[in-house]
């Protein structure tokens, strides 16, 4: 479901410049930076709504995001297919993956 093309637009003029994509970590952006661990050691974190919601908003408007994380984690594959979102996860070098993910997306727009 789309949203009707004056929210949409009303979206991508709050968004300053002219971006491609918005690429995020998970830890500390999407949660609130806490790490809870149960006593058989499994770590559960939380998310803010409000983050989310603002994230569907963008994909609603057809905007790409992106999370990009260091760590291989069950909790941020669910929480980005809830989303809607692509998701990057095991990356030791951010740097190096995120300069990837930009030429891909560049070569995409010229090819289109």
């Amino acid at each position: 479901m789309s949203l009707p093309e004056h929210l949409r637009q009303d979206l991508f003029d709050l968004i300053p410049g002219d971006p491609a994509i918005l690429i995020l970590d998970f830890d500390g952006v999407m949660t609130d930076d806490r790490v809870y661990v149960r006593e058989d050691g499994l770590e559960t974190v939380a998310c803010t709504r409000g983050d989310g919601l603002g994230i569907s908003l963008l994909v609603r408007a057809g905007f790409p995001v992106l999370v990009l994380s260091t760590e291989k984690n069950p909790v941020v594959a669910a929480r980005c297919r809830k989303l809607k979102i692509e998701c990057v996860q095991g990356v030791p070098d951010k740097t190096l993956e995120f300069g990837r993910i930009l030429a891909q997306d560049c070569a995409h727009r010229i090819g289109s």
